[in-house]
């Protein structure tokens, strides 16, 4: 073979293996062996690249390793076919490639200095791209790093990121966490569960951007400690970041190039003036200059200074000046050179210019305890109807007073923001606009509940027909959990707002259940303990019954469970001073899982079956179904499988009858896991396809993955080693997606164990070596796994010459 291989034919996973194995061939047809030490990748990612019957194609850096170890010295070809065949690959198996850029910004003027260092960062290969564009507020960051973006977004065809850190906000900002969990969401396939904790959130990011071609803008960043975690893995990744700080600790340590912005120059600035007030500017340039000059020669100030001019178009520019003068009434300070003054004014110019519906429709905008909202949101604001809401947007999106994120969110600029919150605090309509947002929230957070968890039988507020505001359509499921999704944020504010505490209380209630399924456990425990306070404050006791033992709920999902346990036991009090049998059942259940959790399988089944002689008076089948499931996991604890099968039986009767397909799921798993453990591997079989199944449909992966490993662990049993690989496979996938390290260490030992059966020692080993290290790390046993390499070692060594 002389002509090298190209994969430029190549469309799908088969194809692109056998172009990989012609290669070697032609590269003169190296060992793997020889190849790991070429790449100084393990031997076994190597040959698994070019395994036949492959699902998937192999890992970008696995591909570009193998190539170059073949004599390819730049291998692009070989990544523009990875591209090309991962985008072919089914919905399922796809890798979700996120749009996220706001739009760009029109008119752009200036900053070709800039655009041209950035230009350079992008021509940098080898290490990591990490670029911060710092300046004053209102310099034009946001403008500079989004019109950059758009200019080179086909330079990254796997995605574009955009996240407002809210670094400078009057609200807290993102805390990592929450910022990796946001990130998370736009890279991992719809219904992907992101894991609870920061540092498996942070170690499934950079996973997760290791092997892509990333553009992230990170927007208005506090500090070096909230970015850093949130720098891409990946050297044809690039991370730009804006900040008010110039966040030396990035550009010592990690690399960093920083472009410092300050305001634009004169010249600069009449020109972006003059793109909107067109031939008036060469008739009085004069006036132009001092225009420019009165804003501060900020871009922000500007653009506010130029929309207003251009909408007198028969007003001569010296008049408009002269009306500036006469209207700046707010925080008049010295003629010191203060920006903010400067600022001030120009945004009072354009107030001031608005019509009356509109001045105070963004007046009102402050009241919203969040920073994006959508026109529902005004519309419950303002007290108007929805086409009136959108007029409303439009005005003020056309005075560059809000911005428009998607077709109906919008957002304001920090300073803007700020300058809104201090016009309403001189609106006393500004606390009723708040209450009516709270109360249109309260009315979608309940339907949603009662939609998604019709089982959940707490106490909700008393709903209208009709909403109190107009509101999105949430009547289904996917549209319910869109919407969720989008407010969330703005959600849990509401409840921290300064609203009634009887609103706070039905919010939190609304909440609860959805944060809770979605492992916002943050967001969960603040809202519950916004409720705890509320109720105290009127003297609700059922109410302060209910958040206690949520709370308690919440702490002891998170490992919290001294405070789990003191939580509970104050909720009993409350129940049984109350007599309220579903809080004691609820406590009960709850307390049972911290014990199960702690190992004290024996006492956390007296407990579900005390839970179990307690029911609540009325909507007990998911509280009864969810004691049965759990005692039926402490019964196989102890052995005494005959039991928890026919105690599992009657749990998935009383799921059924709640309508919860989750809680059904795991039922059936735990059925499955029982046969296994009984070696009966075609109910086995049966219960843990079913499992997944139900999974499936409830869009719970967490539970899909569980029942795929026990499925792989079955058919290895019975040597249906095919089928057993492609579960474990799939499970593998999944749980490296959502971060379920435990899920991945079961998969690479199940495969581990389908190798070894197969006599592929090689493979068993890179199997068993990465789930040991990974059982190490994150804390659970691993004899079995260091006994297994133990035994493989010695299957592996030669026999002595007799």
């Amino acid at each position: 073979m002389t002509n090298r291989p190209a994969p430029v034919a190549v469309s799908d996973v088969p194809a692109f293996t056998d172009a990989l194995r012609l290669l070697k061939v032609w590269a003169g047809n190296p060992s793997f062996d020889q190849l790991a030490r070429r790449s100084g990748l393990p031997r076994s990612a190597l040959a698994d690249a070019v395994k036949l019957g492959r699902l998937q194609v192999p890992r970008l850096d696995v591909v570009r390793a193998f190539v170059r170890a073949c004599g390819v010295t730049e291998p692009r070809e070989w990544v523009d076919a990875w591209r090309r065949v991962q985008s072919g690959t089914p919905v399922h198996r796809r890798v979700t490639v996120p749009r996220e850029l706001p739009p760009d910004v029109g008119a752009f003027a200036g900053r070709t200095a800039a655009v041209e260092g950035l230009d350079a960062v992008l021509e940098t290969g080898g290490a990591r791209k990490i670029v911060i564009v710092c300046g004053t507020a209102g310099v034009g960051k946001t403008a500079l790093a989004v019109h950059w973006s758009h200019r080179v977004a086909d330079e990254f065809p796997d995605g574009q990121l955009y996240l407002n850190l809210r670094g400078h906000d009057s609200e807290q900002p993102i805390e990592v966490a929450d910022a990796t969990g946001m990130l998370l969401r736009s890279l991992l396939p719809p219904g992907a569960t992101v894991p609870v904790d920061e540092h498996a959130r942070i170690s499934l990011y950079r996973g997760l951007t290791s092997e892509r071609r990333l553009l992230i803008v990170l927007d208005d960043a506090s500090s070096a400690a909230q970015v850093r975690p949130l720098l891409a893995a990946g050297t044809d990744c690039l991370v730009l970041i804006t900040s008010r700080d110039s966040l030396a600790g990035l550009v010592a340590r990690d690399g960093a190039r920083r472009i410092v912005l300050d305001v634009l120059s004169p010249s600069e600035s009449r020109g972006l003036l003059a793109r909107f007030v067109g031939e008036r500017a060469h008739a009085e340039p004069a006036a132009i200059a001092e225009l420019a000059r009165s804003c501060a020669y900020l871009p922000l100030g500007l653009r506010v200074a130029a929309e207003l001019a251009a909408s007198r178009p028969h007003v001569a520019l010296a008049e408009h000046l002269a009306d500036l003068d006469a209207t700046e009434t707010l925080d008049q300070l010295d003629a010191d050179g203060d920006e903010q003054t400067s600022l001030r004014s120009v945004f009072s110019w354009s107030y001031l210019k608005l019509p009356a519906d509109a001045a105070r429709a963004f007046r009102l905008l402050a009241a919203h305890p969040g920073r994006d909202y959508d026109v529902y949101a005004v519309a419950a604001l303002c007290g108007v109807p929805l086409p009136t809401a959108r007029r409303l947007t439009r005005v003020l999106q056309r005075a560059h007073l809000i911005e428009q994120l998607t077709a109906e969110r919008f957002t304001m600029h920090d300073l803007l923001h700020a300058y809104a919150v201090e016009l309403a605090a001189h609106d006393p309509s500004a606390q009723r606009a708040r209450s009516r947002l709270v109360d249109l929230y309260v009315w979608c957070a309940t339907s949603i509940h009662r939609l998604l968890h019709p089982y959940d039988a707490r106490p909700l507020a008393d709903l209208a027909e009709q909403p109190p505001a107009p509101a999105p359509d949430l009547s289904v499921p996917d549209r319910a959990l869109a919407w969720f999704a989008a407010e969330r944020v703005n959600l849990v504010a509401a409840v921290g707002a300064d609203v009634a505490p009887e609103r706070v209380i039905a919010l939190a209630n609304a909440l609860d259940r959805q944060l809770n399924h979605g492992a916002h456990y943050s967001d969960d425990a603040t809202v519950l303990q916004a409720a705890l306070a509320a109720a105290r404050t009127v003297g609700d006791r059922a109410a302060e019954g209910k958040a206690l033992c949520d709370l308690g709920r919440v702490y002891g999902q998170t490992a919290r469970y001294d405070e789990a346990l003191e939580h509970f036991a104050a909720a009993r009090a409350v129940s049984e001073t109350l007599d309220d049998r579903a809080m004691l059942q609820a406590v009960l259940i709850d307390s049972g899982c911290v014990y199960y959790d702690l190992g004290q399988y024996s006492y956390a089944a007296q407990l579900y079956s005390e839970a179990l002689a307690r029911p609540a008076d009325t909507g007990s089948a998911w509280g009864q179904a969810l004691a049965l499931g759990n005692l039926g996991l402490c019964e196989g604890r102890a052995g005494q499988y005959e039991a928890a099968l026919h105690t599992y039986n009657q749990a998935v009767y009383m799921y059924r009858e709640a309508g919860s397909l989750r809680g059904e799921s795991s039922v059936l798993e735990s059925i499955g896991d029982t046969y296994r453990q009984l070696d009966q591997p075609i109910a086995a079989i049966l219960y843990f396809t079913r499992a997944a199944e139900a999974a499936r449909r409830a869009r719970s992966v967490a539970h899909e993955i569980g029942a795929w490993n026990g499925l792989g662990d079955v058919l290895r049993s019975v040597e249906r080693f095919d089928e057993s690989a492609r579960r474990h496979e799939d499970a593998l996938r999944l749980a490296r997606q959502i971060g379920d390290r435990l899920e991945v260490v079961r998969a690479l030992d199940g495969l581990g164990e389908l190798a070894l059966a197969r006599h592929d020692y090689s493979e068993a080993r890179a199997h068993w070596d990465e789930a040991h290290r990974l059982s190490v790390e994150i804390g659970i046993p691993s004899d079995e796994l260091r006994t297994k390499l133990a035994r493989l070692a010695e299957a592996e060594r030669p026999p002595c010459a007799g």
